[in-house]
């Protein structure tokens, strides 16, 4: 992190003794600093019980050694450290801390867009007026994926990765609530805004930008940095204008991989966008690099032909053919395209990832080393990939559950959850994969994406970007994402005569005998306790305004489950009533355990 330009966050860590509030008894903590937000640990090993922010607060010694800690909002803190070099440390590394404020540093012009993760705003430099994207990561402990997507970003930064093919870094300032990321600022925003825009082009320019992408994923690779969501919205323009020049972006998913006692490079979690996302991580399989290389090559499949080769009516069809790894090149679309060209999207969507080109490899290609490549355009239309592309949004989610979204067996509920997933995707309109929406900015997403929300990556130029330079997702990296068009929601049948309170699958929310289909708006996430076999949880839609609400496999999975349970209990609740015994009843209830339910179903 030394090439941050206002230094890397702070970090101190130590046993100090606190004073109690009422009694005034000393006892030891264990307290962490982290760049302007400090910690308290009952000891090093446990959760933090409080936090607090340490902007705009002054620090000074007492007059018993002490170091008192007087915050912004009036509050005072006092600890005693063990030897007076100890007090001299904390109190210096603190009046630091005090002054982390990006507002000290950068100001802010305007919102350039929003996601499930993050905000991406346009904002300036005030010692050189230099245009910067500060993409907002707003911290939620309750979120795992949020909180595991920031953590990535932190780690993406601490390797203080410079390469001209990669999003710079320029400032990282983590406070309490927030992670905010001064990014660097591309004007010509996505990539693919600026091919639709043109329309038409040729091997040549084609060439150009793969070899852009392929050294920004060599660099990242050299690393040992898997970026893992490879995608049209994840690479962005430097300028809107011919000869491109394109970069990687958004790092929200990216991870380290560690070698394994087989000499391999892996990593694990399935991460990605399906329709870029490589085969072995469908599988469930340990992987290294080959994935990035894998999306590479769907991508370049896309930017040639306008189409992409692995699509379907729904996330299942997607899943299966990626997993089975065939496509085509119908000679309506690969006619013209030259034997290297295709020689190249063969070797980088080979199926046995060990046989797959490795992105030094590719970068030494024939197609992408030659200076003679056809400057005549290629016929296909890519004016469409800026629309058509949204389709992608759908699915930067984590697939926790794939092998059994290839494996469901036929259920009525299973297929209209499967359905409205498809009629997510034709909601969109049909192409290639990838970002569309309103992306002045320049960095892709970098959260780690919310499960069951669609990604939609903030960039410069057409979409939803950083102003040049990042995506609000989050999600995982340095870029924002656009709003998609709303998903209808699974219709919910009515409730029953007999459905009281919570209702059958999408009753009344609140009391008894609400009517039909009502939900209630403070009902986000809960457990659902053992009740009568007519209490199914009440839903409320939390995706927020602008994204569309997603079905994931694990949501199907988890309600079947407590369709299975609820069935279980009802035959259970019969077989008791015949017998009439007051056991029966306690058995009855024991046939319902507590089922988690999560808020992003419907």
């Amino acid at each position: 992190m030394s090439s941050l330009r206002n230094g890397p966050p702070l970090a101190m860590t130590g046993y100090l003794d606190k004073e109690g509030r009422k009694l005034h008894s000393r006892k030891t903590r264990f307290f962490k600093l982290k760049d302007s937000a400090l910690f308290n640990h009952r000891r090093k090993d446990t959760p933090p019980t409080w936090g607090v922010s340490l902007i705009d607060s002054r620090v000074s010694v007492g007059n018993r050694g002490d170091v008192v800690l007087q915050l912004f909002d009036g509050k005072k803190i006092v600890v005693f450290p063990h030897s007076r070099g100890e007090a001299d440390k904390w109190v210096e590394v603190l009046s630091r801390a005090s002054r982390r404020k990006i507002g000290n540093y950068y100001g802010v012009t305007g919102l350039i867009g929003m996601g499930s993760f993050a905000e991406v705003r346009i904002g300036y430099d005030k010692a050189t007026s230099e245009a910067v994207a500060i993409k907002v990561m707003k911290k939620n402990k309750r979120d795992s994926e949020l909180m595991r997507s920031v953590e990535c970003e932190m780690n993406f930064v601490s390797k203080a990765v410079d390469h001209p093919n990669v999003v710079r870094t320029y400032d990282c300032f983590d406070t309490r609530d927030n992670l905010f990321l001064v990014l660097e600022h591309m004007a010509g925003g996505m990539l693919y805004d600026v091919l639709a825009k043109e329309g038409y082009f040729s091997e040549a320019v084609a060439s150009g930008i793969m070899r852009d992408l392929l050294a920004g994923v060599a660099c990242l690779h050299a690393h040992d940095i898997v970026h893992r969501d490879i995608k049209p919205e994840n690479v962005l323009a430097v300028r809107s204008t011919f000869p491109l020049t394109v970069k990687v972006a958004d790092f929200g998913l990216a991870d380290f991989v560690l070698e394994t006692s087989f000499g391999d490079k892996c990593t694990n979690g399935m991460y990605g966008t399906p329709f870029f996302v490589a085969p072995e991580v469908i599988r469930g399989e340990p992987y290294g690099p080959a994935v990035d290389c894998w999306s590479c090559g769907v991508l370049l499949y896309n930017m040639l032909s306008g189409t992409l080769p692995f699509d379907g009516a729904n996330i299942k069809d997607v899943l299966r053919r990626v997993r089975a790894g065939s496509y085509e090149m119908p000679d309506a679309e690969w006619g013209e395209i030259s034997p290297q060209a295709k020689d190249l999207v063969a070797g980088l969507l080979a199926l046995d990832s060990k046989r797959r080109l490795t992105a030094a490899e590719a970068l030494h290609h024939p197609w992408i080393t030659s200076t003679t490549l056809s400057s005549d355009v290629i016929a296909n239309d890519r004016s469409a990939l800026a629309t058509s592309s949204r389709r992608a949004r759908m699915s930067s989610m984590a697939i926790d559950n794939v092998k059994d979204a290839l494996d469901l067996e036929a259920d009525p509920a299973d297929e209209d959850a499967l359905a409205a997933l498809s009629r997510g995707f034709d909601s969109l309109p049909d192409g290639g994969g990838g970002g569309g929406g309103d992306k002045r900015a320049g960095i892709g997403a970098a959260a780690e994406r919310r499960r069951r929300h669609a990604s939609v990556t903030t960039v410069g130029g057409g979409g939803s970007g950083a102003g040049g330079s990042a995506s609000p997702s989050g999600g995982r990296g340095p870029g924002g994402r656009a709003s998609a068009p709303a998903v209808p929601s699974v219709p919910r049948p009515p409730a029953s005569d007999g459905d009281g309170g919570g209702g059958g699958g999408g009753g009344g929310g609140g009391g008894g005998g609400s009517r039909p289909g009502a939900v209630s708006p403070r009902r986000s996430r809960r457990t659902a306790s053992a009740a009568t076999d007519a209490d199914a949880p009440s839903r409320v839609d939390s995706t927020p305004a602008g994204l569309p609400p997603v079905f994931s496999v694990k949501s199907i999975m988890a309600r079947r489950a407590h369709r299975q349970q609820q069935a279980a209990g009802t035959a259970a609740a019969e077989s008791m009533r015949g017998a009439g015994s007051a056991a029966g009843a306690a058995a009855q209830s024991r046939t319902q355990p507590t089922v988690s339910y999560d808020s992003d179903w419907d």
